[in-house]
């Protein structure tokens, strides 16, 4: 069996990986460029300022558990309730 000289084969995959590690660098920068900025869809005239200043103004909330922002239970099957919302 002939043996493969090793710096050889690490010298090509050095090349390889190097080529590799360029184009991708370079798709990465060109989808960069041609990347729009967040959010510059919005404008300021559909924007409201008003929330913004409110930010600050927001509580934290503590619960002592989480049955406390439970959901009533659905109502039954065949109620009136049901049918209305089926309706």
């Amino acid at each position: 069996m002939r043996r493969i000289n090793c710096a050889v084969t690490r010298g090509s995959n050095r090349r390889i990986g190097s080529v590799l590690f360029t184009v991708g660098l370079l798709a990465t920068l060109t989808a960069a460029a041609e990347a729009r900025q967040p959010f510059e869809y919005i404008t300021p005239s559909n924007r409201s300022g008003d929330i913004d200043l409110l930010i600050g103004r927001q509580k934290t909330w503590v619960l002592k558990s989480g049955s406390e922002l439970r959901p009533p239970a659905p109502p039954a099957d065949r109620s009136a309730r049901t049918a209305a919302e089926l309706v």
